[in-house]
């Protein structure tokens, strides 16, 4: 692998690291909000909050997918 591909899987990795830290908030909170509309505290997360969720965690998985798939092709 040359130095200017590794520079970009870095930053690819880098990129699905930050994606996923984010999605991972987003879920926590969405489980937090859903324990909370359970307990009464609070009205339940709308269908739109959980279109656009489920959209996030859709990406998520695909970028996920996307670098397995390199990783398998470069024999990691």
């Amino acid at each position: 692998m040359t130095e200017l591909a590794t520079c970009d899987t870095d930053h690819e990795d880098s990129v699905l690291i930050a994606e996923l830290s984010g999605t991972n908030t987003q879920v926590t909170r969405y489980i937090l909000r859903h324990l909370d509309a359970d307990a009464g505290r609070v009205s339940p997360t709308p269908p739109e909050g959980e279109l656009d969720l489920a959209t996030q965690l859709e990406g998520a998985a695909m970028s996920l997918r996307m670098r397995a798939a390199r990783r398998r092709r470069a024999g990691e």
